[in-house]
């Protein structure tokens, strides 16, 4: 089972190359640089462990790659991803929004969303009854919001930033990619991801 997380955590790098030539980083370049991700990030720590978050991360690194041309299969991902983790349905509708080109696409994009998404409904109302609730009910966002956000990026145990020192160079890396072609695009989705994740998990009960 934990060979699953190692492959993954294989993948995951693989789509972050993959994404990096799709800006137009130069393939040695890339390599590099996706290397440092695989060693210089928390990434490295969850081939580890069994836990669902790298699972969906690659999930979304997969949608945004397959968005502007197979939309159906992007939206196969982002279901993926929710019935990894029902938050997941925030971050695939982001990476959706920010790698679709025209209505059309985000139509296939919700079609191909759809199976993963009742998946996840039946599975909740197997359990509780309810296909909006998960069995989460004693628990839920009672944490207030600004000691989430410190303890996440400031705090001295649980910073993001010392498990993932590389982010201390994403003010650098977002100037330089947003100069390649579609590079805007890419930056806005990465910092949106990252913002809607702080919000989120800051207001979690069990925030750290």
């Amino acid at each position: 089972n934990t060979y699953l997380y190692v492959l993954n955590g294989l993948l995951g790098i693989y789509l972050v190359y993959l994404i990096a030539l799709r800006a137009q980083v130069e393939a040695a370049v890339a390599a590099r640089r996706s290397f440092a991700v695989a060693v210089g990030s928390v990434w490295f720590a969850y081939t580890k462990v069994e836990y669902s978050e790298s699972l969906l991360a690659t999930a979304l690194l997969g949608m945004w790659l397959a968005a502007p041309t197979r939309p159906l299969l992007a939206g196969a991902l982002g279901g993926l991803a929710v019935t990894l983790r029902v938050e997941g349905l925030l971050f695939a509708g982001i990476t959706g929004l920010s790698g679709g080109r025209t209505g059309k696409h985000y139509l296939k994009m919700v079609l191909g969303a759809a199976p993963g998404i009742a998946l996840t409904a039946w599975a909740n109302w197997v359990r509780t009854g309810s296909i909006l609730s998960s069995g989460y009910t004693d628990v839920g966002f009672t944490n207030p919001l600004w000691v989430g956000v410190y303890g996440l990026l400031f705090s001295a145990g649980q910073s993001v930033f010392l498990f993932s020192p590389l982010l201390f160079l994403a003010g650098t890396a977002a100037r330089r990619v947003a100069a390649l072609p579609d590079g805007r695009r890419l930056v806005t989705w990465a910092f949106s991801l990252l913002g809607a994740q702080v919000l989120l998990y800051a207001c979690w009960w069990d925030w750290s």
